[in-house]
């Protein structure tokens, strides 16, 4: 059977996804919402798209590189797969994000919690250290969902890898950023074809 979209059901608490903001001692970083329709999305499309590839790469990683180049022809180039010898091509990959259900206002609430800057070479407080950053959190305990689709059928090697990709993410991932502070909790994840998983290859400690 030819898989022309993949559609993905995310349960999310909190999410802690933001941009600069200039409105400095008063808010540092703010949450910018995706719109689609009159609903709005606090993931946008891109970076879940990204959050796919990063958990593909550690996929790949764990296959010996052995699905690297469905890896490649899903996401497209990558800058750690160069060979500085060789005239740098950009390819784009065939797998598209797009947002098929955001939220309602009434779903979620924003609040802003502070926060302390580290210096990372000297581990200790950075200067001006103290800041205020926007979150998102989710109270309605419905799906954000997210629409995969292809430019071009996938291969069997690129069906099993994004099988696996989603199982390593239905079994405890988390997206954005504040991780350590209960931020992006993955609480489980619905997909459609319901039987697509069962794609998906076995690895030890990485997928059940």
């Amino acid at each position: 059977m030819i898989i022309n979209k993949v559609l993905v059901k995310l349960y999310i608490n909190k999410v802690h996804i933001v941009q600069p903001c200039t409105r400095i001692r008063k808010l540092d970083h703010r949450v910018v919402f995706y719109k689609f329709g009159n609903t709005l999305s606090p993931i946008p499309p891109s970076s879940f798209r990204g959050y796919l590839r990063h958990l593909a790469r550690i996929v790949v990683s764990h296959t010996g590189n052995k699905y690297l180049n469905a890896y490649l022809s899903l996401f497209g180039s990558d800058i750690r797969e160069y060979d500085p010898n060789i005239h740098l091509v950009s390819k784009e990959g065939k797998l598209i994000v797009s947002l098929s259900q955001g939220l309602n206002e009434s779903d979620f609430k924003v609040g802003i919690r502070p926060g302390i800057r580290v210096n990372r070479t000297t581990g200790t407080t950075a200067k001006e250290a103290l800041f205020f950053s926007e979150y998102v959190e989710i109270i309605s305990k419905k799906p954000i969902v997210f629409n995969l689709e292809f430019k071009e059928p996938l291969s069997k090697e690129e069906e099993v890898l994004l099988a696996a990709t989603l199982n390593l993410m239905k079994n405890g991932g988390t997206l954005g950023g504040w991780i350590s502070k209960g931020m992006g909790l993955i609480r489980r994840i619905e997909v459609e074809p319901k039987d697509f998983l069962k794609k998906s290859l076995k690895l030890g400690g990485v997928l059940g």
